[in-house]
């Protein structure tokens, strides 16, 4: 579960986050909100470790809220990530409107949802997340008990090396003689076997089922359908074709990019900018990035057919 959220976490961080008007990047000089995604958006952030967090956070709990933090004259300041625990969204029944109640030390706020970002997984009412980890739950019991059955195995389990196999009824004397044989062989690591008598060594140490080491892939394959990371942590050839990529870019990476664009579209930008053309875009170029010969042929098909320019390549490439 650690490596799945850090996974997606780290994925979703990585990509820029940028302000655009009619598909032209803009500058932290020119909007307040291209500055805070360049230089983070409170006191103590970077964006990466901002957007890494709220994912975390969403993965873990089902949801990730933010403030969004005003001056006195209204102009957008900071976004602050808030503790999931103190915040519950609420539906006000008349208006339909969507409020968030967030309970501080026993001091109760109701704020309206124009100014909380909201990233979540799965509802079934369109506000209340569905947590990751209770649709885990009983899988990580089931790995527990497994694990806990595996380790009393070991422990308290049959640890023989060798058996003895007699033709005769062991009496004490004859028992007396075995020990001594096995002191023997502890001693020196021979054992003398006379007529009637057989040895068999056990290749393992102790009995266990070998079918408890598939607990763990049963628990991995779990893990991997419920954060849609088909493959990524379970499969052992780490080589990786441009087919997977682009699956895992557009049934992972894709959907998560769309909703953190439209949340940060709707509620950073005014109903003013949004119809002049601004928008909120997260750059994914990364994901699809070949090698050089790849990119290379694909930047020629581009410029041939008239799309890009050279300058539009030397963005994508990050050079002047």
């Amino acid at each position: 579960i650690y490596a799945a959220v850090s996974m997606l976490s780290k994925a979703i961080a990585s990509a820029p986050v940028n302000v655009y008007k009619d598909y032209n990047k803009l500058n932290p000089s020119e909007h307040k909100l291209a500055e805070m995604f360049k230089f983070g958006p409170n006191s103590f952030q970077t964006m990466f470790n901002f957007m890494q967090l709220m994912e975390t956070l969403r993965n873990i709990k089902g949801s990730a809220y933010a403030i969004i933090e005003y001056s006195p004259r209204g102009e957008l300041q900071q976004l602050w990530v808030l503790n999931n625990d103190c915040v519950e969204p609420v539906m006000e029944t008349e208006t339909r409107e969507l409020y968030y109640k967030i309970d501080c030390e026993g001091v109760q706020n109701y704020v309206h949802n124009n100014y909380i970002i909201d990233v979540h997984g799965l509802t079934t009412d369109g506000y209340t997340p569905i947590s990751p980890l209770d649709v885990l739950r009983n899988t990580i019991d089931y790995d527990r008990e497994v694990k806990e059955f595996s380790l009393n195995q070991m422990q308290n389990g049959l640890k023989a090396n060798l058996v003895v196999t007699l033709s005769t009824k062991l009496d004490e004397k004859s028992l007396s003689v075995y020990n001594d044989m096995m002191k023997n062989f502890k001693d020196s690591g021979i054992i003398y076997v006379d007529q009637g008598k057989s040895i068999t060594e056990l290749k393992n140490s102790s009995f266990i089922d070998p079918n408890i080491a598939a607990a763990e892939n049963i628990t991995i394959e779990r893990v991997e359908r419920v954060f849609s990371l088909y493959g990524k942590l379970s499969r052992t050839d780490k080589s990786k074709t441009s087919e997977e990529d682009l699956l895992y870019l557009k049934d992972t990476i894709l959907p998560l990019v769309r909703m953190y664009e439209q949340e940060f579209s709707r509620k950073l930008l005014s109903y003013a900018e949004k119809y002049k053309g601004y928008e909120v875009k997260i750059n994914i170029n990364g994901f699809l990035r070949a090698s050089a010969k790849d990119r290379a042929v694909f930047y020629q098909y581009m410029i041939r057919n008239g799309i890009y320019c050279p300058n539009d390549i030397a963005v994508l490439e990050d050079i002047p």
